[in-house]
């Protein structure tokens, strides 16, 4: 996937989750937004692990606002998946997990 559309894309979510924190949340919207992420987080964890953080951010943005179970379950996948990956990367340039830092959702 050409890392221009990633980052695009990325800045899209974004942009479509403000509107989602500042209003009442549009539940059409939070699935687009989670659908669009479930198909890009394989590829960034593959391919673009510095874009994780700004996965991130837009997962606690939308855990703000009133989800569905299937949505947050959805939620706490991405995370779970997001979380690894950091931890992984962490892991092959030989640093050490935070062991203050909160366990991954599961």
């Amino acid at each position: 996937m050409d890392p221009t559309l990633i980052i695009t894309t990325l800045v899209a979510l974004v942009g479509r989750v403000l509107p989602v924190v500042a209003v009442p949340a549009n539940a059409t919207l939070i699935e687009e937004v989670i659908q669009t992420l479930v198909g890009l987080v394989p590829t960034l964890i593959k391919e673009y692990q510095d874009l994780l953080p700004e996965v991130q951010n837009i997962i606690a943005a939308l855990r703000g606002g009133p989800l569905t179970q299937a949505q947050q379950d959805a939620l706490d996948a991405l995370q779970a998946q997001a979380d690894a990956a950091f931890e992984a990367a962490a892991a092959a340039k030989g640093i050490a997990p935070d062991p203050g830092a909160a366990p991954a959702v599961a």
